[in-house]
């Protein structure tokens, strides 16, 4: 009914705008290229999550440096983030600008596979919009978002293996357990605590929808 249709338009405007929100605060924070706003730069500690990362992966390009093209990060913990910005500074970044908009990318996928796990989850368009626009206009994603840090990569590769494991109980695809994994192990490569949380989460949606496993 047209009733329908302009609250499924309303709800998608709805995720739309605050998406568009957390953009533009994130393109008002990067840096040295765009003249940044202070205090909102200062929200999410660039040196330490743009500045410092950048400069790790400037010290893997030395001769001779032992971590290079190992995704590891201070020896004991993952880090696909920094093999990243290793890779993006070898093929000729000189500033940390083209992660922290690959960061930007990644809160936004991030946040729409948020959206459809939670549509799936709960089959309420009313709960995916408005828990998506509460998501978008968190602290967490309103300056985050650039950070070059773990954030961002935990973030979306975190929803993705959300989305495909719910897509994998509901249609029993083995395609979808397979990304799914994969996405989950990707996550687990931006620190060790997400195996525990990752699996405590999977187990639970298995629970719920094919019983206690076993």
């Amino acid at each position: 009914s047209r009733l329908q249709v302009r609250s499924v338009f309303l709800l998608v405007a709805l995720v739309i705008a605050s998406l568009s929100i957390a953009n533009y605060l994130g393109w008002l924070r990067l840096k040295p290229e765009v003249s940044a706003v202070a205090w909102i730069g200062g929200k999410a500690d660039y040196e330490s999550h743009q500045g410092n990362i950048h400069q790790r992966a400037l010290d893997r390009l030395q001769p001779g440096a032992i971590d290079a093209y190992l995704p590891i990060y201070d020896v004991q913990n993952p880090g696909l983030f920094l093999l990243v910005a290793e890779l993006v500074t070898r093929a000729g970044a000189t500033t940390p600008l083209p992660l922290e908009i690959l960061s930007i990318v990644l809160f936004n996928i991030g946040a729409l596979c948020f959206f459809g796990w939670v549509y799936l989850l709960f089959g309420d368009l009313i709960v995916a919009a408005f828990a998506t626009a509460f998501l978008a206009l968190s602290q967490f994603f309103l300056f985050f978002p650039g950070a070059t840090h773990t954030m961002p990569f935990e973030f979306a590769l975190f929803n993705v293996t959300l989305l495909l494991f719910i897509l994998y109980l509901k249609n029993n695809r083995p395609a979808f357990l397979a990304g799914a994994l994969v996405a989950m192990f990707l996550t687990c490569m931006n620190y060790w605590f997400y195996y525990m949380s990752s699996w405590i989460i999977m187990v639970g949606l298995w629970w719920q929808y094919r019983g206690r496993p076993r």
